[in-house]
C-alpha cells in the first residue's frame, strides 16, 4: 500500500482496517500529524578493569571485573482528538 494518497495526505492505516489504531503509517509520527511523542532513551556501558601480582617467580595471582550496564527510559504522549485517543474515546470532565 502507498504512503500517501492520491490528494497526497499519509495513508494512516497502511494495513487497509481504519478501525485498528495498532498499526499506523510511521509517517505520521516522523510528521507529527498524530499529535503524539514517542521516545526512547538508552544508556550502556561495557567495562572492564583487571589486577595482576606477581606472587613468585613463574606465579602470578590476576583478577578481572567487569561491569555491563543498561538502562532504558521510554516516554509517550497522544493528545486527545489523536489519531490514537480520538475524542469519542475522552472520558475526561
Amino acid at each position: 500500500m502507498p504512503a500517501y494518497d492520491s490528494a497526497g495526505n499519509i495513508v494512516k492505516s497502511p494495513a487497509g482496517n481504519v478501525d485498528d489504531k495498532t498499526t499506523y503509517n510511521p509517517l505520521m509520527v516522523n510528521n507529527n500529524y498524530s499529535n503524539s511523542v514517542d521516545k526512547i532513551r538508552r544508556l550502556r556501558t561495557f567495562n572492564s578493569l583487571y589486577g595482576e601480582v606477581q606472587i613468585i617467580d613463574g606465579l602470578k595471582y590476576r583478577l578481572n571485573l567487569g561491569v555491563d550496564y543498561r538502562q532504558q527510559e521510554n516516554d509517550q504522549f497522544y493528545a486527545t482528538d489523536s489519531y490514537f485517543r480520538p475524542a469519542t474515546f475522552n472520558t475526561a470532565v
